[in-house]
């Protein structure tokens, strides 16, 4: 089990005041969550309610939030993270196994894990993920971490082409980060 500190490895904290810049949205972070991508995501909740009175809430990527300077009252000091992305696991409750493709670390302390089913449902498409909290997970197998192997001492680096801009005609192909 890892303990994770708050200002471990975040480029924001829980209860910090934020700024999305680019629809100007201002709230206060609630939970964090990780994703398997290595992205870092922020479940923001507003300032202020919505015309109808309703908290309004919105989840944004780090890259696009800017802190304000200001904070709003406790943060949990740490959480106790039992397991990681890429585990698999299976729900004490439903007996759903999934393998955990996100970490969620909330302001109440609590710990939920997005979850993607390993089952297909009964017309044998994907299920949507699940949000489970760690307290009802018992892990079935941890992931296989596989180290990137090092490059070969006489291979020599090889300069790369960048990606081909779009068709003129305004039609779009794709591109290719390892064009030769």
């Amino acid at each position: 089990m890892k303990r994770i500190q708050k200002d471990q490895k975040w480029k924001f904290r829980i209860r910090d005041v934020v700024k999305d810049d680019i629809a100007g949205f201002t709230g206060v972070i609630q939970c964090i969550a990780e994703m398997e991508s290595g992205c870092t995501h922020y479940g923001v909740c507003a300032t202020k309610l919505s015309k109808a009175g309703k908290e309004q809430w919105s989840w944004f990527d780090e890259s696009r939030l800017v802190k304000t300077g200001r904070s709003k009252g406790f943060s949990p000091e740490s959480w106790e993270q039992q397991y990681n992305l890429g585990d698999r696991i299976k729900d004490r409750h439903t007996g759903v196994e999934g393998i955990i493709v996100s970490m969620n670390f909330y302001a109440t302390g609590c710990m939920t894990y997005d979850t993607q089913p390993v089952q297909l449902d009964r017309d044998g498409k994907i299920v949507d993920t699940i949000n489970i909290p760690q307290e009802r997970m018992i892990l079935v197998k941890a992931a296989e971490v596989k180290e990137k192997p090092a490059p070969a001492k006489d291979e020599k680096t090889k300069a790369k082409k960048p990606p081909s801009p779009p068709a003129e005609n305004g039609s779009h192909r794709s591109l290719s980060l390892y064009n030769k």
